[in-house]
């Protein structure tokens, strides 16, 4: 298990649209949907796939900003790729002060970027929405600037997503690199690392770390340690290599306030790569679901089309291809559901796109 943290997008029934932003956003969402919205990765819609946006993500890093607020109240018109105020309040659900925003250039993930641009906050109550543009410094495999945000929004994604997989025991999901997995009254965890760090993608650790959850389906979890890891082994060497060692192991799990005790095995292949695998209290599923579902460090992506121009949506941050400075609309505090807080975003970047 990678770190703790709160996770956005939850599973199972959606949660009711709430908040003041809500009605509006409900007025548009069947215009948005219109607009071409077409997603990817796996996923339906032009809201995130699987789960809700990362803290830290390719285009939303923590970095130095600076910003300014003018005498802007309602009816103040549009300037430059900042839409005017009635247009945006008529979005988020009441009126709004627009203010200058602009991110000094901050390297993260190899990417350098900074932007520019306004934000809107909602007079009465939370809610806000920032509408900029990147400057990306320099991009470092050459590419346009949008192919490069992209690029590395696909990689945050594979390294940190969380997304649904069928047909895999009682519920299963993608957590980044590793499979979790409910299978009757035990929930269970199975990893897969190459000997060498690097020399393997994201998307490829997982598939072994699946194939390896399949293979544990046919395994009694309830066995003592030694019988337990002595079917693990015969699970690794059908599903990835032949193994050197195999040997019992203890731990826990945890994201925010759920800690799942766990037991398993370690596996060493003859090549050096390990694979692991965590038995815990199937009880504990739906907690850690929801936990992992609320978290901020879970990171989600999804394919867009905004306007005729391609765009990716992390959860959080919409951008949009527009040329040397992509367009960005990132949205916060509204209290929505995901999915409508997605097309909101798409929206607002019409405004600038038309």
């Amino acid at each position: 298990m990678r770190g703790r943290g709160a996770h956005t997008a939850g599973t199972g029934a959606e949660a009711p649209t709430r908040g003041r932003a809500g009605v509006a956003v409900l007025a548009v969402v069947a215009a948005v949907a219109l607009a071409g919205c077409s997603s990817g990765s796996g996923s339906e819609g032009a809201g995130p796939s699987t789960t809700g946006p990362r803290a830290a993500s390719t285009t939303t890093e923590d970095r130095a900003t600076t910003s300014s607020t003018a005498a802007d109240g309602p009816g103040q018109p549009a300037t430059g790729d900042c839409p005017g105020t009635d247009d945006v309040a008529a979005l988020l659900g009441g009126p709004v002060r627009r203010s200058s925003t602009a991110g000094a250039p901050t390297t993260s993930d190899a990417l350098s970027y900074g932007y520019r641009g306004c934000d809107f906050d909602l007079r009465s109550g939370s809610g806000s929405a920032s509408i900029t543009r990147i400057d990306l410094q320099g991009a470092p495999e050459g590419g346009l600037p949008f192919d490069e945000l992209q690029r590395q929004a696909r990689s945050d994604a594979a390294e940190d997503g969380f997304e649904a997989l069928p047909d895999l025991g009682d519920d299963a999901f993608r957590d980044g690199t590793q499979v979790a997995v409910l299978h009757g009254p035990d929930l269970f965890f199975t990893t897969y690392a190459a000997a060498s760090a690097g020399s393997m993608d994201a998307d490829a650790l997982a598939t072994k770390a699946e194939a390896l959850a399949a293979g544990v389906l046919d395994v009694d979890l309830s066995q003592a340690p030694e019988a337990l890891c002595a079917a693990f082994d015969g699970v690794v060497a059908d599903a990835v290599g032949p193994v050197d060692e195999t040997v019992p192991t203890s731990g826990a799990v945890g994201v925010d306030d759920v800690d799942i005790d766990t037991s398993g095995c370690r596996a060493t292949l003859g090549d050096g790569a390990t694979a692991t695998l965590a038995v815990g209290d199937g009880s504990r599923w739906q907690d850690w679901v929801d936990a992992k579902a609320a978290s901020d460090l879970t990171v989600s992506y999804a394919e867009v089309t905004v306007a005729g121009h391609a765009g990716y949506d992390d959860g959080k941050v919409l951008v949009v291809d527009d040329g040397e400075q992509p367009l960005r609309v990132a949205t916060e505090d509204l209290d929505l559901d995901p999915d409508v807080e997605a097309q909101l975003r798409v929206a607002l970047a019409e405004l600038v796109l038309g």
